[in-house]
């Protein structure tokens, strides 16, 4: 394992035991706007910690590249990459835009 790894694993393990602290502080502070500032340090914290751990992964070589599966491109979908910016959203509740004769719509 490389000295970067290491570095980032041992800086996970000291960002969780702080963050444990933050949250020990926050089941006992009186004050709503200390818990609030609290709780949003710890929120950083986690999302700092979940980011090292994806550095480590990808540092180690673990992380792998994902094939996207190619999708079935339909009328909607067409039309959703191109003109209508609501083609998706009617996509999504199974309204096809393509079977709609739109010269009817033209002012």
């Amino acid at each position: 394992m490389s000295a970067s790894t290491e570095a980032l694993k041992s800086a996970i393990e000291f960002g969780k035991k702080a963050a444990e602290k933050y949250r020990e502080a926050i089941n006992s502070v009186e004050h709503k706007e200390t818990r609030e500032t609290l709780e949003k340090i710890v929120a950083e914290m986690d999302q700092q910690i979940d980011t090292a751990h994806w550095m480590i992964v990808a540092e180690s070589g673990q992380l792998g590249s994902v094939a996207e599966e190619p999708t079935k491109e339909t009328g909607a979908t067409k039309l959703a990459a191109g003109k209508c910016p609501f083609s998706g959203e009617f996509a999504k509740m199974g309204i096809d835009l393509s079977k709609f004769d739109m010269s009817k719509f033209k002012s």
